[in-house]
């Protein structure tokens, strides 16, 4: 059997009845996965390790140094990291990575299937080989890390992903060590992941704490990661109060908003049509609820929706007093505040009576026009009723 009619066999149930059609289908639909998954691992790879895909005339001398001892196959990768690393002397970056691919591909390589499709590309990875020894997990510990510290000197905000890819294969071999943390926390913060960041960069000074520039980059990096804590915090901070607990209980919103206290006599709260539009605008923006989730905040919470719109009023309200006081009202005077609560009154009874206000119409129409002409029909048909019983002859 072929590995996928194996694993179909395996797991198939056998107490139901199966036909051939339904494990061929079966076998086709986890062959499909694997060849997706295959494929996916090949896409997320850095460009140096999938150009170990090597083809022509360039295969057949690579199977045959595959097939030596691991000491022959080291001293193969050797002669390339030596001229990968005078390339990156002289900057020539891309020349250096094209040596490294060659070291790499006797160790760890993507390789076709039959025919030339990527769709049956598998990767040979020497450091889950069981029968791989020290020498050959050091070299590739040693091109994973010069790999690393060549494309970071290319374009570390460009390469950042696989310098994170290298430097995790590179810590495979060996946990405690400092230049992948170093290297991998530096291009975390490139990605703007700056907690990770500073976990590697933490770890790089504890394994190697008398090298300066892994203290200054972590310093650096917590300076960055504490001015975006900042700034986010400042982006919600008319929003949220970082000294209050941000879910209070839901019977007592009216005692946790300043605004409900002052709720105007049609029963609503003022402002209360900005503070939905503002709600929807904040919860529609995907850039403010990644910061709110970054914050620690759980934006999908019927109870966040409830906080945010306190938030939202009592800013609503802080600007109007400050607009109110540019222009020298004073809004806790009782008289503005009886004179607002009037207006509000009126805009109410504006929107409920709509209705009410267009049958009053109605029936002005009626008693000015209808209701006179109905009456002097009536008025003539009891005229001419009297009057045919004054001129008729009276019966014998």
């Amino acid at each position: 059997l072929s590995p996928q009619c194996a694993c179909v066999v395996k797991d198939v149930d056998m107490t139901v009845e199966h036909t051939p059609a339904t494990l061929f289908a079966r076998a086709v639909n986890i062959k499909r996965a694997m060849l997706a998954d295959a494929r996916r691992e090949y896409e997320e790879a850095p460009s140096f390790v999938r150009c170990t895909v090597i083809h022509d005339e360039f295969d057949a001398r690579y199977q045959a140094v595959r097939a030596l001892s691991t000491h022959e196959r080291a001293e193969f990768s050797r002669k390339y990291i030596a001229q990968a690393n005078e390339a990156v002397l002289d900057e020539l970056y891309d020349d250096a990575m094209e040596h490294y691919t060659d070291a790499l591909a006797v160790f760890c390589y993507f390789a076709r299937g039959e025919g030339a499709s990527t769709s049956t590309l598998a990767y040979t990875d020497y450091l889950e080989d069981d029968d791989g020894d020290d020498e050959g997990r050091e070299i590739v510990k040693t091109i994973m890390l010069n790999a690393s510290a060549c494309l970071m000197n290319k374009d570390l905000k460009t390469h950042a992903k696989d310098v994170v890819w290298a430097c995790g294969h590179a810590l495979r071999v060996d946990e405690r060590s400092a230049k992948a943390y170093y290297r991998r926390g530096k291009a975390l913060a490139a990605l703007e992941e700056h907690e990770q960041a500073m976990k590697d960069l933490k770890r790089a000074v504890e394994l190697a704490p008398d090298d300066a520039q892994y203290a200054r980059t972590l310093a650096q990096c917590t300076r960055v990661h504490v001015h975006r804590e900042q700034q986010a915090r400042r982006v919600f901070g008319k929003m949220f109060n970082a000294g209050a607990p941000l879910y209070d209980d839901a019977n007592n919103d009216e005692k946790t908003s300043p605004l409900t206290s002052e709720r105007s006599m049609s029963g609503t709260l003022p402002y209360e049509s900005e503070v939905s539009n503002e709600v929807e605008r904040v919860l529609s923006d995907e850039d403010l609820m990644e910061k709110a989730r970054a914050m620690g905040f759980d934006v999908d919470e019927d109870a966040f929706r409830e906080e945010l719109a306190a938030r939202v009023r009592e800013q609503i309200l802080r600007d109007k007093l400050e607009r109110a006081k540019d222009l020298g009202i004073d809004l806790n005077d009782e008289r503005v505040k009886q004179a607002m609560d009037f207006f509000d009154r009126q805009k109410a009874k504006t929107n409920v009576h709509g209705r009410r206000d267009a049958l009053n119409s109605l029936a002005s129409t009626w008693t000015s026009y209808v209701s006179p002409a109905l009456l002097t029909l009536i008025f003539c048909r009891v005229a001419y009723v009297i009057i045919t019983l004054i001129t008729s002859p009276l019966p014998p």
